[in-house]
């Protein structure tokens, strides 16, 4: 509410509704007075437009950011309640420690894990097929006076028959040979050697876990 003093008296200008105030006026005063009235009411509406118009952009603005989260809960198998109507509603989406990300188990609830990072070493015994049951390494290494042959194997057959690695060692003195591969989850693996009942070999693997 607006309130001028004129020579006609005093009068009292609601901004909500200028043109029910501009008739009013307009019918009070006249000259200069009626002019002043008029840019007071323009200056008014004018400025109610400019604050409509930001609201509208700041609501435009709400709706794309909910729109971008709900992309982003989308692709990493989440559900979230906010909507435009209802921005400040409760989003489902724990809150992870260090080291750790977002995934879904059941494609509805996210869930906090660990990045992917090796686990544990766990014996295997040599010329044994194994099935990864996640990516991992699998090595071994020999020791002894004599000769020895490292083969490993790894493809999805059981048993394994591609070999991806190999070594041969040969020490008098008792030196030693190891070999290295890596190992796909759901896949086969084996590591040969010759000579076990002479040498001393140990077959390991390393595998890669988010426990």
């Amino acid at each position: 509410m607006k309130m001028f003093i004129t020579a006609a008296g005093v009068w009292m200008v609601m901004a909500a509704a200028p043109a029910m105030a501009l008739e009013t006026v307009a019918q009070g005063v006249g000259g200069g007075d009626a002019g002043m009235v008029n840019a007071q009411l323009t200056n008014t509406q004018t400025v109610q437009q400019a604050q409509l118009t930001a609201l509208s952009q700041m609501v435009v603005a709400q709706k794309q950011a909910i729109s971008d989260l709900q992309d982003k809960v989308d692709a990493l198998g989440g559900t979230t309640t906010a909507s435009a109507t209802t921005p400040s509603a409760a989003l489902s989406i724990p809150k992870c420690a260090a080291g750790e990300g977002l995934t879904s188990t059941d494609g509805a609830t996210l869930v906090c894990v660990k990045a992917p990072h090796f686990g544990a070493w766990e014996t295997r015994a040599p010329n044994t097929v194994y099935r990864a049951a996640t990516d991992g390494i699998a090595m071994a290494w020999c020791q002894g006076a004599v000769y020895a042959y490292l083969y490993g194997y790894t493809d999805a057959s059981n048993p394994p028959t591609t070999m991806r690695g190999a070594t041969f060692h040969y020490a008098a003195s008792g030196g030693y040979g190891t070999m290295t591969m890596p190992v796909r989850a759901g896949d086969y693996w084996k590591i040969s050697n010759v000579n076990t009942s002479v040498l001393t070999c140990t077959t390991s693997w390393m595998p890669l876990t988010t426990q």
